[in-house]
């Protein structure tokens, strides 16, 4: 296997993005590893998979906190 389809580059390459701060890359780098594991199953999948929901939900909370708040008017 090569190393640009390893499952578990793209997963060590997540988590560093993930410690960094860098979410939605850790998304789409945990994206890629799932789909170089392929057809494998079992608790390698089921980590991977809980890894991405990890990295799914900062980097939505990162993109709510870039959201506008409400303008507030001065008096």
């Amino acid at each position: 296997m090569s190393a640009e389809k390893s499952p578990r580059m793209y997963d060590s390459m997540a988590q560093a993005f993930h410690l960094i701060g860098k979410h939605e890359e850790a998304v789409d780098a945990q994206e890629m590893a799932l789909h170089f594991l392929a057809d494998e199953d079992g608790p390698l999948r089921e980590e991977m998979s809980q890894r991405l929901l990890k990295y799914t939900e900062a980097a939505e909370k990162d993109a709510a906190r870039r959201l506008p708040g409400p303008r507030v008017k001065s008096t």
